[in-house]
């Protein structure tokens, strides 16, 4: 519900976006997010590929449980990223505000759900411990996870960081 809020909002907003140099966030964070978008994707094809052409067992079981993971992430990680590419190009400060404030709101309950999808990866891994493919790709996987809420956190603490009183 969150993140279709979030979506009204960037839609709302997107008449106001032009390419100018952002007051608090830059093209820089969102390129770190976009790349990272990138691998996203890239990981989750390489897991569909590799679920379709692995044993049997595992194509029921392991390697379709990391797709749900990481379809998960990404349908709360995409706003996310939206929302930095619109504040990081927004021209009017009030503007800017706006994103930066919604991003701020969606942040938190993006980072208490992706601790719920790296329980879930962990137990994926530690139920197919015997399957390398899997523990693999797992791995890689939460790799990925902790590098979108640094990331984010980190562009959260740059947002904080030039609030006025």
């Amino acid at each position: 519900m969150g993140c279709i809020r979030a979506l009204v909002l960037l839609v709302s907003l997107i008449l106001a976006v032009k390419s100018a140099d952002a007051n608090v966030l830059n093209e820089g964070d969102f390129q770190g997010l976009r790349r990272l978008r990138e691998k996203t994707l890239k990981l989750g094809i390489d897991i569909t590929s590799a679920s379709a052409t692995a044993a049997a067992a595992h194509r029921e079981t392991c390697l379709p449980q990391l797709t749900i993971a990481i379809e998960k992430f990404d349908e709360r990680f995409q706003p996310l990223t939206l929302m930095v590419i619109l504040a990081s190009r927004m021209v009017e400060i009030t503007d800017e505000k706006e994103v930066i404030r919604a991003l701020s709101i969606e942040t938190p309950p993006f980072l208490n759900a992706l601790e719920a999808i790296r329980q879930g990866t962990n137990n994926v891994i530690s139920e197919c411990a015997q399957d390398t493919l899997t523990s693999g790709k797992g791995q890689e996987l939460l790799r990925l996870f902790d590098t979108a809420a640094s990331q984010l956190k980190s562009i959260i603490k740059k947002i904080n960081g030039t609030k006025q009183p």
